[in-house]
């Protein structure tokens, strides 16, 4: 099974791959960053980020893909609705968001050989993923309390299965894990999971095991086209050409594997790695490894993301957590627009 980044494709062939036939016949799964439209869609009013029904057809004819629904862009226009049912259309699976809390946290089963795999996927709110409620849709929120009780009721139902979470989480562009992600996906392993992987930063980070168990932080975008949503506004720097696939083994043999984004929007083949050989991330993984509390100190020194955006602790109480939540979510960016909007 191989997992990758963000996924926004405006139209059919707007990143050409050029990706080794091993592994192009394998199980894909990725994060789908935006609702599934039709490029001529009336729902198109506003320059957003999205994904053609098209482009995504063609992806999924020539690869088996699945894709994870749990992110800040899901629900720019329209209902999720729609994108659910188009994805059905292509019988393709899928999770991490729904019209109510109950669809959204459905995790995705999927049957290869002998072996069964569940993934969970959530959204972390402070990053603009509108969590589902009860009567209201949106994504399966990232909260600790939920994430650890899932994974300990399904690893009790399924003792055999292989359980990955697959998260959006962290500040865009940041460099290093989040202490709060961090320490998350310590007791997510602990709790059951088999590795935890994520993705949303827009650029590779650093990966760790903890217990024998992988940590993917972020893989960085996979196809995501560059200069062309939002009037041609969303675009990011050059390190964030560099992309990252991880390839889950059952039997302990992962891989990761290394791709470019080109200037003429293609997607080339670099390299691939052992996982016990993880050379080509190990500046980006350079960070204590003991404990989280040295982690939290490290991260305060190095992190790249400071413009009024609090350090999430692993030790943050719940009603802290709501606060900076709050203040990044609703007053922060707030400011950020009003800023953008007068240049």
């Amino acid at each position: 099974m191989i997992f990758v980044g963000d996924i926004a494709l405006p139209y059919k062939d707007a990143i050409k791959t050029k990706i080794p036939k091993e592994l192009e016949e394998k199980q894909w799964f990725g994060n789908l960053e935006g609702p599934l439209l039709k490029s001529s869609s009336a729902e198109l009013k506003n320059p957003i980020v999205f994904n053609d029904y098209d482009a995504i057809k063609y992806l999924t004819n020539t690869q088996k893909f699945a894709f994870s629904l749990a992110n800040n862009h899901i629900m720019d226009v329209g209902e999720i609705n729609g994108t659910i049912q188009r994805l059905s259309n292509l019988e393709v699976g899928f999770l991490g968001a729904g019209n109510n809390l109950e669809e959204a946290s459905k995790p995705l089963h999927l049957k290869m050989g002998n072996e069964h795999m569940i993934i969970l996927s959530y959204g972390w709110s402070p990053i603009q993923c509108e969590p589902a409620k009860k009567k209201k849709p949106g994504v399966n929120p990232l909260k600790k309390q939920i994430v650890l009780k899932e994974v300990k009721m399904l690893r009790k139902e399924f003792p055999q299965s292989h359980i990955i979470l697959y998260v959006h989480w962290n500040y865009e562009l940041e460099k290093y894990p989040m202490p709060l992600h961090r320490d998350l996906a310590f007791k997510s392993l602990d709790a059951g999971a088999n590795a935890v992987i994520g993705a949303h930063p827009h650029r590779v980070q650093g990966v760790e095991e903890y217990k024998g168990k992988p940590i993917i932080y972020s893989l960085g975008n996979w196809l995501f086209k560059q200069n062309c949503f939002m009037n041609g506004k969303v675009s990011y720097p050059d390190f964030s050409r560099d992309q990252m696939a991880f390839e889950y083994d059952f039997n302990n043999k992962h891989k990761l594997h290394f791709f470019k984004y080109t200037m003429d929007d293609q997607v080339k083949y670099v390299e691939s790695v052992n996982w016990n050989k993880k050379s080509s991330v190990s500046s980006l993984s350079d960070f204590p490894k003991n404990s989280s509390l040295d982690y939290q100190k490290w991260f305060k020194k190095n992190r790249e993301k400071k413009k009024m955006l609090p350090i999430y602790k692993y030790n943050d109480s719940t009603f802290m957590e709501m606060f900076k939540t709050l203040w990044v979510k609703y007053f922060r960016h707030s400011l950020v627009l009003w800023l953008k909007r007068f240049n």
